[in-house]
C-alpha cells in the first residue's frame, strides 16, 4: 500500500530527526561538562598553585570531550608550567631527561591536537605558536620556524588581533633582529592604539 509506505517513511524520518536531537544535546552537554572542568582546572591552579591538581581536572576535560581546543589549550599551558618545574629540578640525570622528554612530547601533542579540533581558531594557533616560541627559546631546531607559521596562520584566522604581530616581535627580539621586532610591534600598536 501507498499509505503504509507513506507512513514508514514518515515514521523514519521522525525517527532520524530524534537521533539527531538526541544526539546533538548530548554533544552540547559534553562541551559544557568539559568546559566546566577546564574552568576548575584553571581555578584549581588559581588558588593552590598546584600543577597536579590542574593537570588532573584539564585531563577530566579531554576525557569527556577529546576535541576541546580550549582544553587542550589548557593542557599546552600546564604543559609549559611543568617543564619549567623539570628544569628547575637541577642537574639532568637519564630519569629527569626521560620526564622532559614525555612532558615535552604530550605538551606539542596537545597543541597540534587544539589546531587538528579547529584550524579556524586562531587561539589555537596562537597556543601552538607560543609553544614553539618557547622550545626555540631552548635551542630546539627548527621551532623558531614552526612559531613563525603558527603566528602568520593566527594572523590569517584573526586579522584585527595584534597578539601575532606581539608573538612574531618577541621571537625577532630573541634572535637579536631589532628592525623587524619594531616593525611588528608598530604594525600592531597600528592595530591596536589602546
Amino acid at each position: 500500500d501507498r499509505a503504509t509506505v507513506k507512513g514508514r517513511v514518515f515514521l523514519g524520518v521522525i525517527v532520524a530527526v530524534g537521533a539527531v536531537s538526541v544526539f546533538g544535546t548530548a554533544q552540547s552537554l559534553r562541551g559544557v561538562v568539559s568546559d566546566v572542568l577546564v574552568n576548575r582546572a584553571i581555578v584549581s591552579f588559581a588558588n593552590s598553585g598546584d600543577i597536579d591538581v590542574a593537570a588532573r581536572y584539564n585531563g577530566y576535560a579531554l576525557s569527556v570531550l577529546g576535541v576541546n581546543g580550549r582544553a587542550h589549550r589548557t593542557a599546552v599551558e600546564i604543559g609549559l608550567l611543568q617543564l619549567k618545574q623539570l628544569l628547575a629540578e637541577g642537574k639532568i640525570s637519564d630519569d629527569l631527561r626521560a620526564r622532559l622528554q614525555d612532558t615535552l612530547t604530550t605538551t606539542l601533542q596537545h597543541g597540534i591536537s587544539a589546531v587538528s579540533a579547529d584550524k579556524n581558531n586562531y587561539r589555537n594557533w596562537l597556543s601552538l605558536a607560543q609553544l614553539y616560541g618557547e622550545l626555540s627559546s631552548g635551542g630546539i631546531e627548527g621551532a623558531e620556524r614552526n612559531a613563525r607559521d603558527a603566528y602568520e596562520r593566527a594572523r590569517l584566522e584573526s586579522p584585527t588581533s595584534p597578539l601575532p604581530l606581539l608573538g612574531l616581535a618577541q621571537l625577532d627580539l630573541a634572535v637579536g633582529d631589532a628592525k623587524s621586532a619594531r616593525e611588528h610591534l608598530n604594525a600592531a600598536i597600528a592595530m591596536k592604539s589602546d
